[in-house]
């Protein structure tokens, strides 16, 4: 009987467990001490207080190789430097570079301040090959209420996975975007449009549960949560939006004369939005004047809109804009516009279409702003409920079977599993005593 508890102790092996440790304080020195200090699967606790972080000598910085959980607990506030830096565009005051082993968490803060004209004290950076495991960001509190206009409190380069969930954004600042997703982010390559597709799957950049607060009384297209552009693949599901819409750029090779400024998303530039998820939202309008047009701009891409609502007595035409970001001069369908999949490379149209489709949404007037270009029963379609029949053609072996093929849409498991906790790591016990008589 002892041999058979001995040998059961060898199979056990060496105490594998993750350590917690605590900062010193929240300044960015003490809390980069202690990221440098963890190891993958480690959790670091800032113990609270009120510290600067800024894009100079008080930068944040979770390397890929230090897969941990960074905990405010709920206690620390950070304040950013606003707008120090406005000719670099890869400025910014917090590095979160995901890993590849091991989930990454940002938890337990509140940050005030973005930086002005896109420029982001929060960045999130995937790695693209090998694709990061799904990072998270959440229980966070985001206040862009000073700083200038427009401001951005985080960009996310990368195709993902990420989880942003159960946050709190707050403004009072319009034309402004909360986050930035970039995706790949890359004006001369394809790769991000070429990648595959699979609806209602996990690898995706997914929003779900935050209440999103912006400026009442004025329009929320002027103010989103997120700004899609670089092939991102997104899901927008179960958020509370008062005053604030959504937003997925498409693509117009224009002249640069009509371009924003340089090193700027924009639609000129930019292989922009490939996938897009949006169901169980709430769209609120708090305000007093009808002043809402749209909730929502998709300018690119394929994808999914259903079980949406509205709610508030001021919605004005509150619809959904089905639109190009090429006006006219080029043939249809124009690259990236709505309703284009896999098959488009680019210079080119794609030959086999990949339509969006729209249903069981209330309160959302749907249309198209620009017909030369995007239309209903073609490009997007919109109906009460899920239609029996669903085209895509959105990966290689969709290619493969003759685009475009249909399917049944199933979304991605709710709540996601890393909320759920399905997918936690489970150490085995550490300190096993054993009695034998």
């Amino acid at each position: 009987m002892i041999f058979g508890v001995l040998v059961s102790l060898v199979f056990l092996g060496p105490s594998l467990h993750a350590t917690t440790r605590t900062a010193a304080s929240c300044s960015a020195a003490d809390v980069n001490t202690a990221i440098s200090a963890s190891s993958n699967g480690d959790t670091v606790l800032v113990p609270g207080g009120t510290c600067s972080w800024d894009y100079s000598s008080n930068v944040v910085t979770i390397p890929s190789t230090k897969a941990i959980t960074l905990n405010g607990q709920g206690t620390t506030t950070i304040n950013f430097d606003n707008g120090d830096n406005p000719g670099d565009v890869s400025t910014g005051a917090f590095y979160v570079n995901a890993g590849t082993t091991t989930n990454t968490f940002v938890t337990g803060f509140t940050f005030n301040g973005g930086y002005i004209s896109g420029f982001c004290p929060i960045q999130i950076n995937d790695s693209y090959s090998p694709r990061t495991v799904t990072w998270r960001f959440y229980n966070n509190i985001v206040n862009m209420n000073s700083g200038g206009s427009p401001l951005v409190s985080m960009c996310i380069h990368g195709d993902g996975p990420g989880l942003v969930d159960h946050n709190i954004f707050n403004t009072t600042v319009d034309f402004s975007d909360f986050t930035q997703n970039w995706g790949e982010g890359n004006p001369a390559s394809q790769t991000a449009w070429s990648e595959d597709v699979i609806p209602g799957g996990p690898n995706m950049l997914f929003f779900e549960n935050n209440t999103v607060n912006g400026p009442a009384n004025l329009n929320p297209t002027g103010t989103s949560l997120s700004q899609n552009y670089g092939g991102v693949q997104v899901v927008y599901r179960h958020n509370t939006l008062n005053n604030v819409g959504l937003d997925a750029h498409g693509y117009c090779n224009t002249s640069t004369s009509s371009c924003q400024p340089p090193n700027q998303p924009n639609s000129c530039q930019y292989v922009n939005t490939r996938w897009w998820e949006i169901y169980d939202n709430t769209f609120a309008a708090t305000g007093t004047s009808t002043n809402v047009y749209a909730w929502v701009a998709l300018r690119g891409g394929s994808g999914v809109m259903w079980g949406n609502t509205t709610s508030g007595t001021n919605l004005g035409a509150g619809e959904v804009q089905m639109q190009s970001d090429c006006a006219s001069g080029f043939p249809y369908p124009a690259q990236d516009q709505v309703g284009q999949g896999i098959t488009q490379s680019s210079g080119s149209q794609a030959t086999h279409p990949s339509p969006a489709y729209m249903w069981g949404n209330s309160g959302f007037p749907i249309s198209s702003t620009n017909t030369n270009y995007v239309n209903q029963g073609t490009d997007y379609f919109v109906s009460s409920s899920q239609p029996s029949t669903i085209l895509r053609c959105e990966s290689a072996a969709d290619v493969s079977a003759g685009c475009p093929v249909s399917y049944n849409y199933v979304p991605y498991t709710y709540p996601h599993p890393l909320v759920s906790g399905t997918t936690t790591t489970i150490f085995p016990p550490t300190n096993v005593k054993v009695l034998v008589q």
